[in-house]
């Protein structure tokens, strides 16, 4: 009777190994399915609430078949070169347009014309250099009366220099920040010498009728809650140390509420 009873418990413990192993087995199979590489994947997504896959006594009788991988064919992709644009040019309406009208060579009177092509390029003149010559003719009355025209308004009236190149020296250094003596050398190559002592004095005698517009422009920077304001060191040489300078300062203000300066 004892000895049925430990059969039995080998037995038991047999059939309980067994079952372990299954499920070892099936532990194993599964955790590949989920988490092993891509070839040996199955199912992407588990759903928690289906339950056991496997009644225990089902067995894993044949094994699962892998899915082939699909096949993608791409198309070859042909670079195209990308088109250079057009240089694009802003020019105002008041610009000058010279139209030039070119005929073939071999143009008959019976030719008729169903259209045209036209092409627009950006040209330049140097600048051109005159002298202006004022003349005032003199008349005499019958009475014996001498009438001639009131003499024109210049800038500087002692000088040779007309408005348009007082303008343009003032231009030149400021705006395009050209030294007087490569202003000078440009009207060289034109053949005109102009000394260097008469140019300064044009541009000093300019500026200071320019001072009102100045002081205006100084009223209309500093009348505001909030200026910018920095120092820039320069060299100043004065009459009582000829051949050295001291060091002086440069004083920018700028308005940034009007952006002026």
């Amino acid at each position: 009777m004892g000895e049925l009873k430990e059969q039995e418990y080998i037995d038991k413990l047999i059939i309980s190994d067994n079952k372990i192993s299954k499920l070892e087995s099936e532990n194993a199979t599964l955790r590949r399915m989920i988490f092993g590489p891509k070839s040996e994947k199955f199912i992407t997504e588990v759903d928690v609430t289906q339950g056991k896959l496997f009644d225990d006594s089902e067995t894993l009788s044949e094994p699962a078949t892998q899915e082939k991988p699909e096949t993608i064919t791409i198309e070859k992709h042909t670079k195209t070169k990308p088109k250079r644009k057009p240089l694009e040019i802003t020019i105002p309406d008041n610009i000058e347009r010279r139209t030039e009208i070119v005929e073939p060579e071999n143009k008959q009177e019976d030719f008729k014309q169903i259209g045209e092509e036209v092409t627009e390029f950006l040209e330049v003149e140097p600048a051109k250099i005159y002298v202006r010559i004022i003349v005032r003719p003199k008349y005499v009355t019958p009475q014996g009366t001498i009438v001639i025209a009131d003499k024109l308004e210049m800038v500087l009236p002692r000088s040779n220099a007309g408005t348009s190149v007082l303008v343009k020296l003032i231009t030149d250094k400021f705006a395009d920040h050209l030294p007087f003596h490569r202003q000078l050398k440009i009207f060289k190559r034109e053949g005109v010498i102009i000394a260097e002592s008469t140019y300064n004095g044009w541009f000093t005698k300019a500026s200071k009728i320019l001072e009102p517009l100045y002081q205006t422009l100084v009223e209309q920077t500093v009348n505001t809650d909030y200026v910018k304001a920095d120092e820039s060191p320069i060299p100043v040489q004065t009459r009582d140390k000829k051949g050295s300078t001291h060091r002086g300062y440069q004083w920018v203000y700028q308005n940034p509420i009007k952006n002026i300066v």
